[in-house]
């Protein structure tokens, strides 16, 4: 054996997971502290603040229809072209949106220009881009990495976000976003530049025969494809529960907003432990049993929290086991999308995954809001959650895994 090769290959996988992890990082770290985002628009712009809100849900749904359009356009230019147009969209948003005095204006820069680049740099383009270029075996594993990789960037650019508005204004941070996004542009050319030594045949496919209609089309008719929508639906239902209604749920147990804070900042650390751990466990297990056990657990935090004694200490376990299994379901169900549809079709197909999350979010987020508001608690959505789980854990064992 040569053990020159072997590690020539090891340092290959960890150059190109760091590198792609880099761009995901700060793709994430925006996207999650749009919170801090919004004040210093509203301040600096003189639009309400409802009105910057709205524009921000409008760039929650562009991030969502763009990805598989990326993807399509990926197949049919190059991942090259579509992630360099997604730097230069990004820098856009960041650069106009500090001069954006209208509803309009921040709609195209923000709620346009900013979500699209995102979108061009998502968690499936990224992954399609180094997929080809790793040994068998070792894209699961990446993939949990890259999506930590979120949560990570989330956690570093919040206090310096902060620290920067405070100091310099909108337009400071704003630039502070951009202006260094331009190192992107290296990187990204980097990643796609495919060297014959770097590159395993088998996990090259040809994008010459794709269509990408009749691959859609075929798609939804397949059965395994079908499965993991309806989980992945449930996973943005029960993703949004968290991240809309989570933290106000708290609060309705008589813990004081410092306290949930903390609580909810435990979360957040265990989802990027949950993230990397599911996707090495996913090279040591099959995917479709991770996916299926994790829902599981799901299954049983949603009935522990209705029933469970509100205490500070029995909250905290919950979090951090809610936390280990929220982002964890992306590594199989991206794997189980690469497994059965090859590296080619990543991007599109994880993208139209990813829009069914954000549906299911939408979902929970607005109906979280109407079960309180006649309720009076949320122990029906959750008993909902329950139901889409105890769905996502058959249907998920049920895929095919070859």
């Amino acid at each position: 054996m040569d053990f020159s090769i072997i590690k020539a290959q090891q340092k290959s996988v960890f150059s190109l997971t760091l590198g792609i992890c880099s761009i995901y990082a700060i793709n994430g770290g925006v996207r999650g502290n749009f919170g801090i985002i919004l004040g210093s628009i509203a301040d600096a712009s003189g639009i309400s603040y409802a009105d910057v809100s709205f524009v921000l849900a409008i760039s929650q749904l562009v991030f969502g229809l763009l990805q598989p359009v990326f993807g399509i356009i990926a197949m049919k230019t190059s991942e090259r072209v579509v992630l360099c147009t997604g730097v230069f969209l990004m820098i856009a948003g960041f650069l106009f949106t500090p001069f954006c005095k209208t509803v309009w204006a921040l709609l195209i820069a923000l709620g346009l220009f900013l979500p699209a680049g995102t979108a061009a740099l998502s968690f499936g383009l990224l992954l399609s881009v180094v997929t080809p270029q790793l040994p068998l075996g070792k894209s699961s594993m990446v993939s949990g990495f890259l999506n930590a990789s979120s949560g990570l960037g989330t956690t570093l650019l919040a206090p310096m976000l902060t620290g920067i508005s405070a100091a310099f204004g909108l337009l400071g941070m704003m630039m502070f976003l951009g202006i260094p996004s331009l190192l992107l542009i290296p990187l990204v050319l980097w990643l796609c530049r495919r060297p014959e030594s770097l590159v395993y045949a088998s996990n090259i496919s040809s994008t010459a025969q794709v269509n990408p209609l009749k691959m859609l089309k075929d798609t939804m008719k397949n059965r395994n494809y079908q499965f993991l929508m309806i989980g992945f639906f449930t996973c943005g239902f029960h993703m949004a529960i968290l991240e809309t209604h989570f933290f106000n749920q708290l609060t309705t147990f008589g813990i004081d907003r410092s306290t949930s804070a903390i609580i909810f900042s435990v979360y957040g650390v265990f989802t990027m432990i949950g993230s990397a751990l599911s996707g090495v466990l996913c090279n040591h297990i099959r995917m479709k049993y991770v996916l299926g056990s994790i829902y599981v657990i799901r299954v049983v935090l949603a009935v522990f929290i209705i029933f469970m004694p509100k205490m500070l200490a029995v909250l905290m376990i919950f979090s951090i086991v809610l936390g280990l299994t929220s982002d964890s379901t992306v590594s199989p169900t991206s794997g189980l999308v690469l497994k059965n549809f090859g590296p080619v079709k990543l991007a599109t197909l994880f993208g139209l995954l990813f829009l069914t999350h954000q549906i299911g979010c939408f979902f929970s987020a607005w109906f979280g809001g109407l079960i309180v508001e006649n309720m009076g608690d949320y122990d029906f959505l959750w008993m909902i959650d329950i139901i889409l789980c105890i769905l996502a854990t058959i249907v998920s064992f049920s895929v095919r895994e070859d």
